[in-house]
């Protein structure tokens, strides 16, 4: 009885070791993210650990920091210019709510629909340098056109972003849990929409 309890095929066990699983990775995407300019870096490792996790390969931590290592330049370079146009997008967020005026009504819709857009490349961009080998340019280019090409995934994406980011700027409660775990919750369950998107562009298995 207690052998089938804690056997790993247990699908209770198997839960458990997912949720133990996502902390970690939380953890470690929070940590390596303190300097900032490490962002870019965790946020691809982030990635390439948790859609490694989704199909059941290897190691969390293991997993992380292979690609924490291997992708460290060119993330940081990606990070260093997407930072700079989401900066340049939440000040013009800013800019139009401030005025407060009927006119900029249509334009602060325009700036969060840019910022969406912003984020889905975000997401792509990062976590295509996690699965493919290119340049940089050609990664966020192709991070467009794939969230173009597979829009059902793209609409599930920003519906967990966009939730999680409402939750979290209007409930304390959901602050406290994304700093504590929510991180890795939200990052593992976009991973799912990107193995699904990503498996078009793997090649194919003998």
């Amino acid at each position: 009885m207690l052998a089938r309890l804690f056997d790993y095929d247990n699908p209770v066990i198997r839960f458990l070791g997912k949720l133990a699983d996502i902390w970690i990775l939380h953890i470690l995407w929070l940590v390596c993210c303190v300097p900032i300019v490490t962002i870019g870096a965790s946020t691809t490792a982030a990635f390439y650990a948790a859609m490694k996790m989704e199909s059941n390969q290897g190691y969390v931590a293991k997993n992380f920091f292979e690609s924490f290592r291997t992708n460290f330049r060119q993330a940081t370079r990606m990070w260093g210019i997407l930072s700079v146009t989401g900066i340049l997008i939440l000040f013009d967020i800013y800019f139009w709510y401030v005025i407060q005026e009927k006119s900029s009504v249509v334009m602060l819709a325009f700036s969060i629909g840019l910022f969406a857009a912003y984020m889905i490349e975000f997401v792509y961009a990062f976590a295509g340098l996690a699965r493919f080998e290119n340049t940089t340019k050609n990664l966020m280019k192709n991070g467009f056109l794939m969230a173009m090409l597979h829009f059902p995934q793209t609409f599930a994406i920003l519906i967990v972003l966009g939730v999680a980011g409402y939750l979290t700027t209007t409930i304390f409660l959901a602050t406290f849990i994304l700093i504590t775990f929510g991180c890795g919750f939200v990052i593992y369950l976009i991973s799912v929409q990107l193995n699904r998107v990503f498996a078009d562009y793997m090649p194919k298995e003998e």
